[in-house]
């Protein structure tokens, strides 16, 4: 997964990586055991992680202190862009409010 720091031009330092719901998913489902005690096969509910019709394909995620936001699709080559072309994504990308970071993490919008 590439990750790249960029100054905007507010001087605010970002992070910026790919988010891509599909790798996540292969990779959990190799950590899961695949039999249970009998030898039959497990089923299981497969949780996602992805929320609120984040599209499936994946997405930019940009986050500096206090603020995270996230550009869907994903745009070929960025992360060969320079700082200013990333300032620029970065204003494009919708911004995540506080209350769905917080059901991300598990946690309620009572819990901080």
């Amino acid at each position: 997964m590439p990750h790249r720091h960029f100054i905007d031009p507010h001087a605010r330092r970002w992070t910026v990586w790919d988010v891509r719901p599909a790798r996540v998913e292969q990779d959990l489902e190799r950590q899961r055991p695949s039999s249970d005690a009998t030898g039959e096969r497990r089923s299981r509910a497969r949780g996602t992680p992805w929320r609120g019709g984040i599209a499936l394909e994946g997405w930019l995620c940009f986050e500096c202190p206090g603020i995270k936001r996230r550009l869907t699709p994903i745009p070929a080559g960025w992360e060969r862009l320079g700082d200013e072309e990333l300032a620029q994504l970065c204003e494009r990308a919708a911004s995540v409010d506080r209350r769905a970071r917080l059901l991300e993490e598990g946690g309620t919008s009572t819990d901080r």
